[in-house]
């Protein structure tokens, strides 16, 4: 009986955390809502642009050698003009 109060005194546990450590993560997350923000506003945008720019380009490549290739030179064209 004495084993049986023990465990309606402990906080209930929610996905293995107790309630104070809930708190705490966040709190944690809370204060590097700053950070991510700047971290989206500049390095992740920077890298989507880099790396649509890197796919247009291959794209073009890809075409002009296509033209190139199916025309026999006659619709060939240089990308880089």
């Amino acid at each position: 009986q004495h084993n049986a109060s023990k465990q309606q005194q402990q906080p209930p546990l929610i996905g293995n955390t107790a309630p104070a450590q809930q708190v705490v993560d966040f709190a944690v997350a809370r204060s590097q809502e700053h950070v991510m923000q700047l971290y989206e506003t500049r390095i992740a945008s920077l890298q989507r642009f880099v790396a649509m720019t890197v796919l247009f380009h291959q794209m073009g490549h890809r075409v002009e050698s296509f033209f190139d290739f199916i025309s026999m030179g006659f619709w060939s064209y240089r990308m880089d003009r």
